[in-house]
């Protein structure tokens, strides 16, 4: 038989090929891992901490309520072709007392809304000066419609394009 020399030299050869690629197999796999588990362990719990209500001594909503109208479709004058604007207002109550009032004459709020909509042509309601202003004024209606200053801000959806 042979000595042991002859045993080495007939060990079955490594993959010379893997032994190349594992450096990069490595990092290809494990660093995803690690951002994944150093972003989901370490950097997010400080962060709802210091995020969440309870942590900065305010209330999830600060009392403050929303009530999104009804959709409307409004019928600015001056458009091309008849344009139709679909818009949604949205109103931030000035407490979450009045939010059942606002509920209640929701259709009367809507209508009046459609009705300032309806008296703005296209071009007043693209210019951002007249926007703001037609928001201040349309606020004002609602409120007074409301009975007193129930409404702190309110957002429409549904301007036309510029």
């Amino acid at each position: 038989m042979g000595s042991n020399e002859d045993l080495a030299s007939f060990r079955a050869p490594t993959p010379q090929g893997l032994r190349a690629w594992l450096p990069a197999l490595v990092v290809l796999i494990g660093m995803p891992l690690l951002a994944l588990t150093t972003t989901k362990y370490v950097m997010i719990p400080p962060m709802q901490r210091a995020f969440s209500p309870a942590s900065t001594g305010q209330n999830a909503n600060n009392g403050v309520a929303l009530v999104s109208l009804k959709k409307t479709d409004a019928y600015p004058g001056g458009g091309i072709n008849g344009r139709i604007l679909n818009s949604s207002v949205l109103l931030v109550l000035a407490n979450n007392a009045f939010k059942g009032e606002v509920v209640k004459n929701q259709d009367k709020l809507t209508t009046l809304a459609a009705a300032a909509l309806d008296s703005k042509s296209v071009a007043e309601l693209a210019d951002p000066a007249a926007k703001t202003a037609f928001r201040a004024q349309l606020m004002t209606d609602l409120n007074g419609a409301l009975g007193g200053p129930i409404i702190r801000e309110l957002y429409i959806a549904g301007w036309p394009p510029q």
